[in-house]
């Protein structure tokens, strides 16, 4: 049967974004032409209600009858949208219909609450003879966060493209994304439409486009083709329908208000009151957002085309009232003084510049919202019944600070892409919770890798214990101690998320394993008839009352299971319900308390394999297996260092014979470890790698097979959204892992374009002959030659390893701006978190590891992109300027920037070094295996060509 793919969210967050900028002139004219129109369609009112018909859809979806799935949840849609415009028209109309009576202070109270009396009877009144006698869910059922989140289409598009109508199906697809932009399978669902399904992008609609975007973006297209009187036209409807969408906003935040504690009267008025206008306020930044990006002063930059528009064509008055009303919510922007300025000296007078009453109406409206929320959180006092402060979920009590510190760090953890995809009340247990982000796609295949020789057990389960993984390092193969380094890196990682998310302030490993499930040759599938499937790799016939307090289990997978396969997690009551269920993919966390009642859905086809962590905050518990792995992790990097006899002056003056010559070092650089040498590659390798980041950056689909058999998802099993976007470099930063990417444009500055290639990339790339051998071979070569030279010249004394290693090209996007004032990439440190006040703390989640960083350049021929150490207070210090072959490598606590690239394209190899094992770049190990087998194939083609000759 098939089933839809469900994933909560995406901790990675690769969107498919139009980012809406300064940039806007490229941007938009590549992706904005797909959003436009929506048809005016009679609705007649269904007899039932949104909530059932979406039931009804669903039920549909899961038995495959695709026509009553997809009119099912046409009706739902259609009809939610007539409860939502229903219930904010008659407080529209209520409010205009009651006024307060002219009364004496002393009434003014009663007159107050006599309006909100006959507000509030109208409103019900208006709705009973709407709705006539269909009951509506509560305002408070989930039902309704469903239809927020537009998940009726994500289901929806399956059942289009089930129904053959394949451009309904990318319209509702597209119609998702906008809401869901980190929800992988859809960006994936997107790219099927459009490269296999042969969908053009005019024809993905935002079947829930509102009329004020629509006319904004047509406005903007119609700046771009300088078509002056589009300009005005679409403009004038944009703002004039904004406001008319704003003031529905704030309708509609006037809903149900719940308060956690019993309050008095006046209190809980106050407080319902303050919620509403916390909502209202923020009507604008939600409105602001067109495709999946906020836009910054949205309401003035209408007015700022606007005035532009009118210029050109000649009409001074409505220009000069355009300008005014900009400055009215932007009064110190010097273009729009200089443009007051060019009218003054025409001839116009100050009293000519006269905003419109409308937009003076909204900014004071706004004004006053502040006043009230800035008073309200500075001034006061919430009810919390008897002043005492609230439990926490384990009985603790919490304050402001203990809230505000888990916010941060999970902010904190947001920015390097670890992301809360599910909680504990969608999970139906208060300690439950998934987050993804954790690893990618050949991470996970790594630490499966430690699994493939092990024999399943009784039930089918094959379990590595820390201790297996430590007796594999007795053979003293690289490939197992590079798993086991990395498998200690990931649990450390998963450690401190879980006591950051439940605020423990201790947490220790009792039990470690990687554990995989799945079909075993011979096993006796009777064997687990009437048990469970733990996570653990066990099965029970009972499930326990009570596992111990204070403990805690980790699960990260390493699996990608399709939906289809049944493979996931499922929490159960204590009379073995389901109540609620997680879906299996690589990277993503699941915790929960080991008191927790858990099974596992095995696959029929494939292995589901996980890092399963018990955890314990009993210091006694400690897994001393785990402590002694370490140990000898340690022991072997002493005999490292050992055998290690090459000296740094024997090395240095091996590379000094090869041309590689010191040009300045720390004293010359105004700082400590810092040094600059050239020649460490020549003109043509230089230009080999070049080429390999820009010509390869749109080649190819990146999809495996050209069927679409059940769900628009399979077609990607095994990927990773990188995979799935490009082929050759990325148009974007190449950070995977980052939340926002892939995007065309600089994640530092909307003025330059971006694309980067990772070295395991581009092994992959080599070995399905998408990209040269030879290139990818001096790609690691050139990477490793950099390595040395860094640890050699620094002398340091542990052996360096790389933690991360990037080739990277930025582009101006406007040739011709050439007094740009931005950075092409900020002042700051490698392994810490530059404050304001100039200190740089190492701390989570900075890249707290890398020790030395490196920068070797590829070219010269553009205009600025110069490479700057920075002071503390993030003014430049010493200027460094590109050219192929020159190397800076410094201590990766130093401050530095690079200044923005204004003309042309700057490429360089950037190298992050470490001393820590546990932090080594897998990326180099697994590129030089995929080089190697490469190598290997192509030596014994040679020999059977060779052969064939010689006969």
């Amino acid at each position: 049967m098939a089933s839809l793919r469900v994933t909560y969210a995406s901790g990675k967050e690769r969107r498919l974004s139009c980012n809406i900028s300064m940039a806007r002139k490229i941007i938009f004219l590549i992706f904005l032409p797909f959003i436009l129109a929506t048809e005016k369609t009679v609705y007649i009112k269904p007899k039932k209600t949104f909530a059932t018909l979406y039931s009804t859809g669903v039920d549909a979806y899961n038995d495959q009858t695709w026509f009553l799935c997809a009119s099912s949840l046409e009706d739902a849609i259609k009809d939610y949208t007539f409860y939502k415009d229903t219930v904010i028209d008659c407080r529209i109309q209520c409010k205009k219909s009651t006024t307060i009576r002219e009364v004496t202070p002393e009434m003014v109270e009663f007159s107050v609450f006599e309006r909100i009396i006959e507000n509030s009877d109208c409103i019900r009144r208006c709705k009973r003879h709407k709705f006539g006698d269909r009951i509506y869910p509560d305002p408070r059922d989930r039902i309704f966060s469903t239809f927020q989140k537009r998940k009726p289409y994500e289901y929806l598009q399956f059942c289009w493209f089930q129904l053959d109508r394949l451009q309904d199906a990318a319209s509702a697809a597209y119609t998702f994304y906008l809401v869901n932009p980190d929800h992988e399978d859809m960006i994936s669902n997107i790219r099927y439409y459009k490269d296999k399904a042969g969908i053009h992008e005019n024809d993905f609609l935002d079947l829930e486009l509102r009329p004020y975007k629509e006319a904004y973006v047509r406005g903007l297209m119609s700046y771009n083709s300088d078509d002056w009187e589009g300009v005005k036209t679409n403009m004038e409807v944009a703002i004039t329908e904004f406001y008319h969408e704003e003031e529905r906003c704030r309708v509609e935040c006037e809903a149900i208000y719940e308060s956690a504690v019993p309050q008095e009267f006046v209190s809980a008025v106050a407080d319902h009151y303050l919620s509403v206008l916390e909502c209202q306020y923020n009507c604008e930044r939600r409105l602001s957002r067109i495709f999946t990006d906020e836009m910054e002063d949205y309401v003035a930059d209408h007015f700022h085309y606007l005035q532009f528009a009118y210029y050109k064509l000649k009409n001074d008055e409505k220009s000069m009232e355009a300008a005014a009303t900009f400055l009215l919510f932007q009064p110190g922007d010097e273009t729009m003084q200089k443009n007051k300025g060019f009218y003054l000296q025409k001839g116009y007078a100050e009293k000519d510049f006269q905003p419109r009453e409308q937009a003076v109406v909204y900014l004071e409206r706004k004004h006053q919202m502040e006043r009230i929320l800035d008073f309200s959180q500075t001034n006061y006092l919430k009810d919390t019944g008897d002043l005492v402060k609230p439990l926490d979920e384990s009985g603790v009590k919490t304050t402001n600070e203990e809230e505000k510190h888990n916010s941060f760090w999970m902010k904190q953890y947001e920015r390097i892409g670890l992301k809360i995809v599910s909680h504990g009340d969608q999970l139906k247990g208060e300690k439950r919770f998934a987050a993804d982000g954790f690893l990618r796609k050949e991470q996970c295949l790594e630490l499966i890798s430690l699994v493939h020789k092990k024999k399943a057990n009784k039930y089918g389960a094959k379990v590595v214990t820390i201790t297996d993984a430590k007796e594999m390092l007795e053979t003293e193969d690289l490939n197992n101690e590079v798993s086991l380094r990395f498998l200690l890196r990931i649990s450390e990682t998963t450690r401190h998320y879980i006591m950051k998310y439940y605020n423990l302030t201790r947490l220790f490993f009792k039990h470690t394993s990687i554990v995989c499930w799945g079909p075993e040759e011979g096993l006796d599938a009777s064997s687990f008839d009437g048990c469970i499937p733990q996570e653990g790799g066990s099965c029970v016939d009972e499930l326990p009352s009570n596992i111990g307090d204070e403990e805690y289990i980790g699960v990260t997978y390493l699996s990608d299971i399709p939906a289809d396969e049944g493979s996931n997690i499922y929490f159960m009551s204590p009379d073995k319900e389901t109540e609620s269920k997680v879906g299996i993919k690589c990277g993503r966390l699941v915790a929960f308390e080991s008191s927790d009642h858990h099974g596992v859905s095995i696959p029929y086809s494939e292995q589901r394999c996980a890092l399963v962590i018990r955890y314990t905050t009993d210091p006694t518990k400690d897994d001393q297996a785990y402590v002694e792995t370490i140990k000898a992790l340690h022991k072997m990097d002493r005999k490292y260092l050992l055998s290690d006899m090459n000296s740094k002056q024997l090395t240095l003056e091996d590379m000094k014979k090869s041309g590689i010559s010191i040009t300045k070092e720390g004293a010359d650089m105004k700082g400590g470890e810092r040094v600059m040498a050239d020649g460490l590659a020549k003109d043509d390798e230089c230009q080999t790698l070049t080429n390999l980041v820009l010509t390869h950056g749109t080649e190819g689909s990146g999809y495996e097979g050209n069927s679409f058999p059940h769900t628009p998802q399979e077609n990607f099993k095994g990927f990773t959204m990188i995979d799935a976007w490009e082929t050759g470099a990325l148009v974007g930063d190449g950070y995977e892992h980052l939340p926002t990417k892939p995007s065309a444009i600089s994640p530092h500055t909307e003025h330059e374009m971006f694309q980067g290639l990772t070295v395991y990339r581009a092994a992959k790339l080599a070995n399905s002959d998408k990209v040269s051998y030879a290139a990818v071979e001096l790609f690691v070569n050139l990477s490793e030659r950099s390595r040395l030279f860094t640890e050699k010249y620094f002398n340091v004394t542990k052996p360096l390893y790389f933690d991360f290693t990037h080739l990277v090209c930025r582009s101006a996007i406007d040739d011709g701006n050439l007094d740009r004032s931005d950075l092409s990439h900020p002042v700051h440190a490698d392994n810490c978190m530059l404050k304001p006040d100039g200190s740089c703390p190492k701390e989570f989640p900075a890249y707290i590891q890398r020790d030395y960083s490196a920068i070797l350049y590829l070219n010269h021929e553009f205009e600025g992109g110069e490479f700057f150490f920075a002071h503390k207070n993030k003014s430049a210090q010493v200027n460094v300027h590109p050219k192929c072959g020159r190397l800076v490598s410094f201590n990766a606590g130093e401050f530095h920037g690079v200044k923005a690239v204004v003309k042309g394209t700057r490429c360089a190899l950037a190298l992050w070094f470490t001393t820590n094992p546990q932090f080594k770049e897998l990326a180099h190990l697994q590129a030089r295996k995929i080089l190697a087998t490469k190598r290997k194939e192509r030596e014994e083609k040679n020999q059977k060509e060779l052969s064939k000759t010689e006969l």
